[in-house]
């Protein structure tokens, strides 16, 4: 399909690498190969018997141990002392407190010496986009400007605490930090949640606005319940209404409540009419914010930065206008008729 070819020529070109990595080390000769010996420690609490995998700047897998982690959570690994830094290091597996761990963590390593912590995973992720351009000054500032982290790559007892007692028991520390990563992108960290872990970040201030919401293409207006809703909170606004809510603009939504029947009972249910994207201006909620919404969703996708993004966009409004107005068509299609033309609108945007 059209949109499908598309982006397969974007991914081709503009594809985000989501890895991660860590090192420390002695230079020493191996007959005549000379090595490089990476050091470190794997931390939330020590992390035992894990599995080490080291990648070079092209993301190539330069070494792989399984078991590599002692029971203080140290490694050590020896790679060609060719390889230039910075250097990807990727911890999965070994057991925590004597359970398990299903999960993983990454780190960038500028110099031998390098931890794996929850923190060195979010900068890690931080900068996989463009790893031969990233500079340690660039990483450090980013910790201590906006998670106000003095020293990422440190072993710091009381911010690691902070980090165990915010994540439930069960969650992924992964999944976690991924979204604190994608959640600081725009240099300001929109989580409120989030003081509790990082009390020194730059958080975004909190304002009073009133969203932007097409109404030109919704049938029926006055006789229909319209809300917008923060999936966060679970707070809900009329779409006239000013609103101050200390979170993420990227989980709000404009809904349609229904009040339907089912088995002789009155329910009350909810369908999606729009969802905003993080390019338009803030507060806009209509077909092509929704629209380019479920598009990014894509994990590929979602890992371009905003200029990245925007050249997509460009393309998809400049020179795929046909189609794209088809789209539009079919989603008012669905807003206005019924759900039976989402599936439509669905097979056109996949």
């Amino acid at each position: 399909m059209w949109i499908k070819g598309f982006f397969q020529v974007f991914i081709l070109i503009l594809t985000v690498a989501f890895i991660g990595g860590c090192g420390v080390s002695n230079e020493s000769s191996v007959g005549t190969v000379s090595t490089r010996m990476i050091t470190g420690y794997v931390v939330d609490d020590p992390i035992v018997g894990a599995k080490i995998e080291v990648y070079n700047q092209d993301l190539q897998l330069l070494f792989s141990m399984e078991n590599a982690t002692n029971e203080d959570g140290g490694f050590k690994v020896q790679i060609s002392s060719k390889e230039n830094f910075p250097l990807i290091v990727k911890i999965s597996g070994g057991t925590i407190n004597g359970k398990p761990f299903n999960d993983y963590m990454y780190s960038i390593c500028f110099e031998e010496t390098c931890n794996v912590t929850p923190i060195t995973t979010i900068v890690a992720l931080s900068f996989m986009n463009d790893l031969k351009n990233t500079r340690k000054e660039q990483a450090d500032r980013f910790a201590e400007e906006i998670l106000g982290i003095t020293d990422w790559q440190s072993i710091d007892a009381e911010e690691l605490k902070r980090f165990r007692e915010f994540i439930s028991d069960g969650k992924s520390i992964f999944t976690t930090v991924a979204r604190i990563a994608r959640d600081s992108r725009d240099n300001f960290i929109d989580d409120l949640s989030l003081k509790a872990v990082f009390p020194n970040a730059k958080f975004r201030e909190a304002v009073t606005k009133t969203f932007d919401i097409d109404t030109s293409v919704i049938g029926d207006l006055e006789n229909r319940t319209l809300k917008i809703v923060n999936f966060m909170t679970g707070e809900e606004a009329d779409i006239n209404e000013s609103i101050s809510w200390e979170q993420f603009d990227l989980e709000i939504a404009l809904i349609e409540k229904l009040n339907i029947s089912i088995g002789g009972a009155n329910e009350t249910i909810t369908r999606l009419i729009y969802l905003p994207f993080s390019l338009y201006k803030e507060g806009v909620l209509n077909v092509y914010s929704t629209i380019f919404n479920l598009l990014f969703k894509d994990l590929t996708l979602a890992q371009l930065n905003p200029e990245q993004k925007k050249e997509i966009i460009s393309e998809l409004l400049t020179n795929h206008i046909t189609e794209m107005q088809e789209l539009k068509t079919l989603y008012i299609k669905y807003i206005n008729e019924g759900d039976i033309y989402y599936q439509d609108f669905n097979e056109k945007l996949s």
